[in-house]
């Protein structure tokens, strides 16, 4: 196993490569702004229930590296009260199953995909 990082003696004066980067960069840089044209064409509601969604996701999912189980019921109820969406339980599972559906999306005409795609990556996320 190799030293970590922090310990080396180098650290932290780092060194990369551009060449190596750029290639990467710019492949996240176009998913980036590909999310960011889907977010523009949801509206407020179901732009609000994604990220509650993604945060919930990412918090099981982390919490679980961690070695700790959470319920990810309990973990969105938490997350939406906090971000003050308020929406009843019946109104959040019912957004929560279309945005997982990929249903009741709105038009994404703007975007050069086709709404498959776009639902793909709504699912994919």
């Amino acid at each position: 196993m190799s030293t970590p990082r922090y310990q080396r003696p180098d650290w932290p004066q780092w060194r990369w490569s551009e060449s190596a980067l750029v290639d990467p960069l710019l492949s996240a840089q176009r998913k980036q702004d590909f999310l960011a044209g889907l977010a523009q064409a949801l509206d407020t509601d179901h732009l609000n229930l994604a990220i509650a969604e993604l945060t919930t996701q990412e918090t099981v999912s982390t919490s679980a590296i961690e070695g700790v189980k959470l319920d990810s019921d309990e973990v969105r109820s938490s997350i939406m009260r906090r971000l003050g969406l308020g929406a009843s339980e019946d109104k959040a599972d019912r957004a929560r199953r279309q945005i997982s559906l990929g249903t009741d999306l709105p038009s994404l005409g703007c975007l050069s995909c086709s709404s498959q795609t776009a639902q793909g990556v709504l699912l994919a996320a």
